[in-house]
């Protein structure tokens, strides 16, 4: 089935329409909620929540990525159940990825008065301006969460090239972002 008649059950009101997106990106859910939860159970319940949120904000939304807007539900839920349970030990995949943003984008190192949403405008118009290799691999790695490992993987190079384009890409990053005004060293 496709986007627009799963979209479609959802604006009907039809609890098919959870089935049909279980059936078609379950597994898509399912993984990128236990890369970042790291726990089979919290992994299938933020599945849930993600469909719990999605009847309930579809309609009035009308997706035009189902996909990609389901995994924006499933990413923040995962994220905001770690902040809930307040772990005291993040998950190494977390503490990961945090520490290599935060190389990139120190919160102490933003100018004062920037809003999340003009960095998230400056972040947008920075991975447009990338080559689409360059972007995808960037957000697989910071937005899906993949591994050094299983992007080397993927792409079939060793993981020191993966490292190595990545840490060009956040340098490119960083000086984007200064050029901005949007941080200061």
């Amino acid at each position: 089935m496709n986007d627009e008649d799963i979209i479609d059950l959802f604006f009907d009101r039809k609890e098919s329409a959870i089935f049909e997106t279980d059936n078609k990106y379950g597994n898509h859910l399912s993984k990128l909620a236990m890369r970042i939860l790291n726990c089979h159970e919290d992994a299938e319940e933020c599945k849930n929540d993600t469909y719990f949120e999605t009847w309930n904000t579809v309609p009035p939304t009308r997706p035009t990525n189902f996909l990609a807007y389901l995994m924006r539900i499933c990413r923040c839920d995962a994220f905001d159940r770690i902040e809930w349970q307040k772990a005291k030990k993040r998950h190494s995949c977390i503490v990961e990825l945090t520490s290599e943003m935060s190389e990139t984008i120190p919160d102490t190192k933003l100018k004062s008065g920037i809003e999340e949403w003009e960095l998230g405008q400056a972040l947008s118009v920075f991975l447009e301006s990338l080559s689409a290799p360059r972007r995808i691999l960037f957000m697989k790695r910071y937005w899906l969460g993949l591994s050094i490992r299983e992007l080397s993987n993927q792409y079939g190079i060793p993981e020191s090239n993966i490292k190595t384009q990545l840490y060009r890409t956040r340098e490119l990053l960083k000086k984007y972002l200064k050029k901005e005004g949007i941080y200061y060293e």
